[in-house]
């Protein structure tokens, strides 16, 4: 595995575990750690040996967001449009594009150890993990309105995990949440005290890779795929998915296993 800059990168007993590392600037999101991003993330899914992923941040922050200093510099030029500088329709850049690549790229379970702030790119990717725990320390920070900055991933994850009233209130008054009222709006499953933290996260995450690799990966992008569709075509790609992985033997394994009464053992990549 490449060393990186502003990452670290390890994996144990089929456990990845990504940190952001920037302590410095609450682990903003600069241009190195973007492209180390980009260069992770497919390993991630290419190696067999890695059936989940743990994120979280080094020092007191989760990801503050892009450091727009180096990131964007443009963004924060001051800018008006002049009478008659009516501003017409472009093809937009994708905004915020690392929760999506990491979506689009990681079809493991991405379980994300919120240990501070999590802001902007970085609340992005906590959204887009598959399960969120919180340090007690944990806050997490609506802040593109603030910025007068549409919203990015927010705006598609977040009213489905907390519903559309509360998504929009917090993105409306820019409204910073604690680890604890993450937990009762449902945004996290659970808080721990921050040196549990990682104990906990990789407890659960353990239990996700002892089970089947190939099956858990179809179910991630069926969990996906039923948030847009309706329950016969969900039930049609079940079937599907299920008739793609049986050659992978987890089925026949755990079926075995239960006549046996014993653990299942899966070997499958």
């Amino acid at each position: 595995m490449a060393d990186y800059e502003h990452i670290i990168y390890e994996v144990t007993n089929q456990v990845a575990t990504l940190t952001f590392n920037c302590p410095e600037k609450l682990n903003a999101m600069d241009a190195i750690m973007h492209r180390e991003l980009t260069d992770v993330l497919p390993r991630v899914q290419a190696d067999g040996g890695v059936r989940v992923l743990v994120l979280t941040g080094a020092g007191r922050g989760f990801c503050s967001g892009a450091d727009v200093r180096g990131f964007r510099p443009e963004s924060y030029k001051e800018r008006s449009a002049g009478d008659g500088e009516q501003r017409y329709y472009q093809q937009p850049r994708p905004s915020s594009p690392m929760p999506r690549f990491m979506h689009d790229t990681v079809k493991k379970p991405v379980i994300a150890a919120i240990n501070g702030v999590a802001a902007g790119a970085g609340y992005g990717m906590a959204l887009a993990s598959d399960l969120r725990i919180a340090s007690s320390k944990a806050t997490f920070s609506h802040v593109y309105l603030r910025r007068a900055l549409i919203p990015s991933a927010e705006l598609w994850w977040l009213q489905r995990l907390i519903g559309i009233q509360q998504a929009r209130y917090l993105l409306y008054l820019n409204r910073d949440i604690d680890a604890q009222e993450a937990q009762r709006l449902g945004l996290t499953l659970k808080t721990t005290e921050p040196d549990q933290l990682m104990e906990t996260a990789m407890a659960v995450a353990s239990e996700i890779a002892a089970g089947p690799p190939v099956a858990t990966q179809w179910a991630k992008v069926l969990f996906d795929k039923a948030l847009d569709l309706n329950y016969d075509d969900t039930q049609y790609l079940s079937g599907l998915a299920r008739a793609l992985a049986e050659p992978a033997g987890e089925f026949a394994e755990g079926t075995k296993s239960f006549l046996e009464k014993r653990a299942p053992h899966f070997k499958a990549n």
